[in-house]
């Protein structure tokens, strides 16, 4: 499975519309999540063993989104994402507020 995949396991719970990269609906809260960059982990005898993938998640809301980022974070945090840093913040063009959590996240390769 890919890391997106993983990712949207992880955020199937949650009960406002989540999309990887790009969300086109109406909703005014929302989630959107996409891979930043995967990089080689772990080799052995020369092959890749693991990735690490740099993954980000932003919430976007008109309203308050404190809760719905507590349940993101504590849903992340079951999949195995390693919480990096995240970046509040409010968009004057769009009147969005905004979340972005950023996870690391590891990924043993199939054999």
């Amino acid at each position: 499975m890919s890391v997106t995949g993983v990712i949207q396991n992880a955020l199937a719970p949650v009960t406002v519309p989540t999309a990887l990269h790009f969300y086109s609906g109406s909703a005014t809260t929302y989630v959107i999540y996409f891979e930043v960059v995967d990089r080689p982990n772990i080799h052995t005898d020369n092959k890749l063993q693991n990735t690490l993938s740099n993954v980000q998640v932003s919430v976007y809301s008109k309203s308050n989104y404190n809760a719905l980022v507590s349940q993101v974070k504590e849903l992340m945090a079951e999949a195995e994402f390693l919480f990096t840093g995240g970046i509040p913040g409010y968009e004057t063009d769009t009147g969005y507020y905004y979340y972005h959590l950023t996870y690391n996240y590891s990924m043993k390769l199939s054999d």
